[in-house]
Order: structure tokens, then C-alpha cells, then sequence
């Protein structure tokens, strides 16, 4: 078990036709001046546009479920309706986001899912239905890999308590492979926590935030990397 203790014309032409010809450019210039400004009243409308096009999970034990989070920002200039964020692909799911209006500039966050049940890859997609530009579905590529599971072996972590804290957040990633996922959904009174989902021979990252009584997360903790042994 292991422990932690960003022109001029070259051409010679008679001086009687220049104003005739400038006449006539200064016209198709103006024209294609007022097409510009046509086409830019066009695009003109909401336009949604997620923080990430791809999520990644990285590695996380068969049975074990972690998560991490996405936000939609409304990008245009008029409100956008958001009818509904769905999740496909086997163990994702998301939670959040569904029946949203959002103003310009406004933005929502959802909480997307990865809880494998079998061992292997995994690939989904996150959905979201908006009466935005286009087809009105933004979607978001979803991967992950479910891990063997090892029953002889976990990892517990412990810190410091801090004066102000109601509450703790733990974080996990693989190394090199993947984002810190939340692993406690809520908050840990308590100043230790462990992790029994781990995978033999894999390599894992830890940081623990803490919450005060205004519901303010602090910064992350520093980093410990944890090796599990094989088998």
C-alpha cells in the first residue's frame, strides 16, 4: 500500500475618361461594401462554443467513476435556448446543462462522466441541442480506457487541516495521459482519503483543494505521483 504523509493605370489614357472611370470603380467598391455588410447582418445569432472538443479520461479502474467538467460559452449576440446536453458511448454520462438559456456571453458548466464497467477503450460523445447557428448540435468526442481492477493494492492520502476549510475535493490523473478528475463527488470532512480503484502497475497523480464556509475552492495542493505495483 502506498502513502502520501497559454494605380495607377500604366496604360496612357485620355485625362477625359479618368473621372468616368473612377466614377464607375468608386460605384462597384460601394456595391461590394454593402455586400459585405450584408452578409455580416447574416451571421450575425447565438453560437455555442464548448471549452474543449475532445475529453479524455485517461485510464480509471473497471467500476470506479470519475468526472470532469465542460463549459458552454454563448459566443454570439442574441440568447441561445439549450433544449438538452445528452452523453453516448458505454459508462459516460453527463449531469448539468439541459433547459438553459444562456445571454450573450453567459456561460454554463456541466459535469461529464466516465464509469467503466468493462476493461478496455471506451469512445462516446457528448450532444448538446441548442437552437444555435447550423444544425443546432455542438458535440464533443469522449474517450477513456477502462483498467483491471487489483484488489491487493490501494493508495491512501492524507494533509494538513486547514482553519478555514469545511470541506476537501481529491483529484486524480494518470500520468501523461489524461485531465485531474474529481474523485469524491462530495465534499470530505475528514483530512485523509482512499483510493482502493487503482490498477496494478499504473502511475497516478494526486492534489487535494480545499472548500470554505462561502463555498470557495482554494488552489490545488501540491502534486504527488504514486506508482501502483504489478501485478
Amino acid at each position: 500500500m502506498e502513502r502520501w504523509t497559454i494605380s495607377t493605370d500604366s496604360t496612357r489614357s485620355n485625362p477625359r475618361w479618368l473621372p468616368a472611370r473612377t466614377a464607375i470603380r468608386g460605384r462597384v467598391f460601394a456595391a461590394a461594401i454593402a455586400i459585405i455588410a450584408a452578409a455580416g447582418c447574416g451571421v450575425s445569432g447565438p453560437s455555442l462554443v464548448p471549452s474543449a472538443t475532445k475529453v479524455d479520461f485517461g485510464n480509471v479502474a473497471v467500476g470506479a467513476s470519475t468526472s470532469q467538467l465542460l463549459t458552454l460559452t454563448n459566443m454570439g449576440n442574441v440568447s441561445v435556448n439549450i433544449a438538452r446536453v445528452s452523453a453516448s458511448g458505454k459508462g459516460f454520462s453527463v449531469s448539468g446543462g439541459s433547459k438553459v438559456i444562456l445571454a450573450p456571453s453567459q456561460a454554463v458548466t456541466v459535469s461529464i462522466g466516465f464509469n467503466p464497467a468493462t476493461a478496455g477503450k471506451a469512445q462516446g460523445s457528448l450532444s448538446v441541442t441548442s437552437d444555435g447557428l447550423g444544425s443546432g448540435v455542438v458535440r464533443v468526442a469522449l474517450s477513456g480506457s477502462g483498467e483491471a481492477t487489483s484488489s491487493k493494492h490501494s493508495v491512501a492520502l492524507s494533509w494538513q487541516a486547514s482553519s478555514q476549510a469545511i470541506g476537501y475535493f481529491i483529484y486524480r490523473s494518470s500520468k501523461g495521459r489524461g485531465a485531474l478528475s474529481k474523485l469524491n463527488a462530495a465534499l470530505d470532512e475528514s483530512t485523509s482519503f482512499i483510493d482502493s480503484a487503482v490498477a496494478s502497475g499504473e502511475t497516478y497523480e494526486y492534489v487535494v483543494t480545499s472548500v470554505n464556509s462561502s463555498n470557495i475552492e482554494s488552489a490545488a495542493s501540491n502534486q504527488i505521483t504514486v506508482k501502483i505495483p504489478s501485478p
